[in-house]
């Protein structure tokens, strides 16, 4: 069993999460621990997207993976960038970012083989206190 640590840049909106992801077979990612941050609200990228740099496309081995990644509706696409995987605003703004990032990146990993993906909300009063100033904006 292998166990990669995911850190969030708490910064991003819909970023404030640690997670685990467990991999069956020890030789099937070579790495310990990914870096998740967001993209900029300029960044026009599907909520489809994982953006992910040199390093992470190696150690997962994306591009043997690609072909069961398309199978779920989900991609990768190639970047440099200091953090491992990037994504996308469209996918962690507004009421239901949080509960999007955590399911984009469960498909993301189960389909490149992931046995379990594991979520922590590290600050829940502020997520909902954000999910309320949400409500409260489009109900004006």
């Amino acid at each position: 069993m292998q166990e990669v640590s995911l850190t969030f840049v708490q910064e991003d909106e819909g970023l404030n999460l640690t997670g685990t992801v467990n991999f069956p077979d020890r030789d099937a990612v070579n790495v310990s621990s990914l870096s998740v941050s967001g993209l900029g609200e300029w960044r026009h990228v599907p909520a489809n997207i994982v953006h992910a740099n040199e390093r992470t496309i190696a150690n997962l081995k994306l591009v043997e993976k690609a072909s069961k990644l398309s199978k779920v509706g989900c991609n990768f696409i190639g970047i440099k960038a200091r953090h491992d995987i990037l994504l996308g605003f469209s996918v962690r703004h507004g009421k239901n970012g949080t509960k999007n990032v955590q399911a984009l990146l469960t498909k993301f990993f189960k389909a490149i083989g992931a046995s379990s993906v594991k979520f922590n909300i590290l600050d829940v009063a502020r997520e909902e206190a954000r999910q309320q100033q949400d409500d409260n904006d489009s109900d004006q």
